[in-house]
């Protein structure tokens, strides 16, 4: 298939000839293409869009392609084995292009699936936590990354200014958490660390998507990966075991690393992000579409309790918010 007028026109401008392309599906924020090159190398190529692929609507800023680009030539100098290698990038066509990782599941699917290593969540959280040690407090990083309203329309007012309307009777505690968030410039943040994001190869995982990158508060990333894999406990309760030692290791390995603050405090915030995040994945601009009604319904109360208390365990509250 002959590729977009501008995937070649990204490609020629970093002189590379593009002899075959196929449109890759399933993202809801930009336009993805594998490309094969007449060097028979084959990359992937990114372009944001503006209004994203969701039921709710919900616009967000172009610019983000050139954060993440960048998010990945930072990452490169830190940890170059956790994120994929920039070939090209163009500001102008907010696009860029890096190498293709190959045809691998992402471990949504493995845990889905039941492939579960938990050595993986430990490897993930040791290489996040090298992210945000090597960035803490690098003024260099924090002008690069100085993305507030990127990070506002990406995740802080979908995810908890959003659902503060959509739940009343949450709204002055999810609304304290946005500006609290806002308000938190630390280290270089991802803003997306999901198992779909993830895909693990031979030499460990790989942290893909970076369009929400921002230098704010690190205990986000940490919430929304132990988020997002207690909604996968939820979802695939016959994994439990395996999922629930997935996330300790992954935040053992992580505090152990915490080297800007006191690890308590990146794990207490964490925790208090938790409830919040989880009903976001309900109420939210973006709800998660494999629970049921009745796990839905379930979480959202379990969650909404759990907001108002005083939570300092990250994996003591995701047990709370799967009743348990």
């Amino acid at each position: 298939m002959t590729p977009p007028d501008w995937v070649a026109v990204l490609l020629a401008r970093a002189g590379l000839v593009p002899t075959d392309a196929q449109p890759l599906t399933g993202g809801v924020s930009s336009d993805v293409w594998r490309v094969r090159l007449d060097s028979n190398e084959s990359v992937v190529v990114k372009r944001a869009i503006g209004r994203l692929r969701v039921e709710a609507y919900w616009v967000a800023p172009l610019e983000r392609n050139t954060i993440e680009a960048r998010y990945l030539s930072r990452v490169a100098r830190i940890v170059p084995q956790f994120i994929p290698r920039v070939v090209a990038a163009d500001e102008e066509l907010h696009a860029f292009a890096m190498n293709d990782l190959g045809p691998l599941p992402s471990w949504r699917d493995d845990l889905a699936g039941g492939r579960i290593d938990p050595e993986v969540g430990a490897a993930l959280g040791e290489r996040l936590v090298a992210v945000h040690a090597h960035t803490a407090g690098d003024a260099s990083a924090a002008s690069e990354f100085a993305s507030d309203e990127l990070f506002e329309a990406l995740r802080i007012e979908p995810y908890l200014r959003y659902t503060a309307q959509n739940l009343p009777e949450h709204a002055a505690a999810l609304s304290q958490l946005a500006n609290e968030l806002a308000a938190t410039h630390l280290a270089l943040v991802h803003g997306d660390v999901s198992p779909k994001n993830v895909i693990v190869t031979a030499d460990g995982p790989v942290l893909t998507d970076a369009e929400c990158a921002w230098y704010g508060d690190p205990a986000f990333d940490l919430a929304f990966c132990l988020n997002h894999l207690m909604l996968k406990r939820i979802w695939k309760p016959e994994h439990r075991d395996l999922l629930q030692e997935t996330s300790t290791r992954l935040l053992t390995m992580y505090l152990q690393g915490v080297s800007w603050e006191p690890p308590d405090a990146v794990a207490t915030r964490a925790a208090r992000l938790i409830p919040a995040l989880a009903l976001a994945r309900v109420d939210g601009r973006s709800p998660v579409d494999y629970l049921s009604a009745s796990q839905r319904n379930s979480l959202r109360i379990s969650a909404g309790r759990a907001l108002h208390k005083s939570a300092t365990d990250p994996l003591a509250i995701a047990q709370q918010l799967e009743g348990l």
